[in-house]
């Protein structure tokens, strides 16, 4: 492979052939970066689902190792409990006894919780064929209205009705 060529599929970042066997050499993929807010939440929140009894045992522990992710840890915790009343004030309760100097924070917090949206189970659609049964046509009548020869108006009883006729 020509070096020049060689060098630009390195810095493009294409995969390459090796000179000696011919094997195809592909470059690493990246990972999704990920915060430490993010990985400390997805970890509350399964340990939670999982355990809904050491709720406030894992909130404690999420707030002391990270306090400055508390409104995040909040929503988190929020999300897995799935926003029930009684879940959510013993939430607040606990985050505000582990971090009371952030407690106008978490009252916004939960104040402005909007629930993450679930994914709904699909509807399954029952599609039916219509069965008519073999009636005789229908015959319509269709009666013309007349235009009035004289100047005087008279009232028109019927103006292109169609009525049926069985």
């Amino acid at each position: 492979m020509n070096r020049r060529l060689y060098s630009l599929a390195l810095l493009v970042g294409l995969p390459t052939l090796s000179s000696v066997g011919g094997d195809v050499i592909e470059a690493p993929r990246a990972t999704p970066w990920a915060s430490r807010c993010q990985i400390l939440c997805a970890n509350l929140v399964t340990a939670i689902r999982e355990r809904p009894d050491t709720l406030e045992m894992r909130l404690e522990d999420a707030l002391v190792i990270n306090e400055s992710c508390a409104p995040e840890i909040i929503t988190a915790a929020m999300d897995a409990v799935r926003a029930k009343p009684a879940l959510v004030q013993k939430i607040l309760e606990t985050a505000i006894k582990m971090v009371p100097s952030r407690t106008t924070m978490m009252m916004e917090v939960v104040h402005s919780y909007v629930p993450a949206s679930e994914i709904r189970p699909a509807i399954i659609e029952e599609i039916r064929t219509a069965i008519v049964e073999d009636a005789p046509p229908l015959q319509e009548e269709i009666r013309r209205a007349e235009l009035p020869t004289t100047a005087v108006s008279t009232p028109i009883e019927e103006i292109r009705r169609a009525e049926v006729v069985r």
